[in-house]
């Protein structure tokens, strides 16, 4: 499995890491990816290698209790933000966030973004965490 990805029907959150090293900087480049009824957002950053080990770690917790938030936050810059976390103490589970990017034209810069947000069921967090790229991670954090 190479995604990690939430879904709720057609609604989804997705989330992609590919490991590159930058100017001696152990850094990952980060593919987010969200619909939400019809919209759709893409955005691409980089992250450090540390971030992304803790907010997995923090994603198998949220997992492990139905309890509390994943710091997935750590992970997105560029005017992005993404927030996993319980929605309710019975362990109902939420995404929310927003995707922005600029995008150059010939005479300007324009923001564009996707505000979403949605529950799905817990079984989701868990079929993602089985994302390649995240058990790496997971198992490198041990």
């Amino acid at each position: 499995m190479a995604s990690f990805r939430l879904n709720d029907g057609d609604n989804f959150f997705e989330m992609d890491v590919e490991k590159v090293i930058k100017r001696h900087v152990n850094e990952c480049d980060v593919k987010l990816k969200a619909s939400l009824s019809g919209f759709q957002g893409v955005a691409n950053t980089s992250v450090e290698v540390r971030d992304i080990k803790d907010s997995c770690k923090s994603l198998s917790e949220l997992d492990r209790t139905l309890r509390g938030e994943a710091k997935v936050a750590s992970l997105i810059s560029d005017g992005s933000r993404i927030r996993i976390f319980a929605a309710t103490p019975r362990g109902h589970l939420a995404v929310e966030g927003e995707i922005s990017r600029w995008i150059k034209n010939r005479n300007d810069s324009y923001l564009q973004s996707l505000s979403f947000g949605f529950e799905f069921e817990n079984m989701e967090l868990a079929r993602a965490l089985r994302a390649d790229w995240v058990q790496h991670y997971i198992e490198l954090k041990r």
